[in-house]
């Protein structure tokens, strides 16, 4: 109890700015969430499409269920309901689908 006595006020200024700073870090934090996750989808597709691709040109005996199965596997734990080529313009990803 003599330490609870003894101890003084802290400065709330400080903690104030302190959490400040975690607001701003955590608005920043979320965008790049969502291009890592744009990045990732974006891969599976350009995969998938060249695998499509592929199959067309040289007849080779492979599936893409695997691939497509995994994106949507993907999308379903990340708890996204839209996709996220909606969330920052489709463009983006049709243009990466057209490598």
């Amino acid at each position: 109890m003599n330490r609870v006595n003894k101890s003084t006020p802290h400065d709330t200024a400080d903690i104030i700015a302190l959490n400040e700073a975690r607001q701003c870090i955590s608005m920043l934090s979320k965008p790049l969430a969502l291009i890592s996750d744009m990045i990732e989808v974006g891969a599976l597709k350009v995969t998938i499409s060249g695998i499509e691709r592929l199959q067309k040109q040289k007849g080779l005996e492979m599936t893409v269920e695997r691939l497509q199965s995994t994106l949507e596997e993907y999308k379903s734990e990340k708890g996204q309901t839209e996709d996220i080529a909606a969330m920052f313009g489709a463009s983006v990803i049709s243009d990466m689908t057209e490598v």
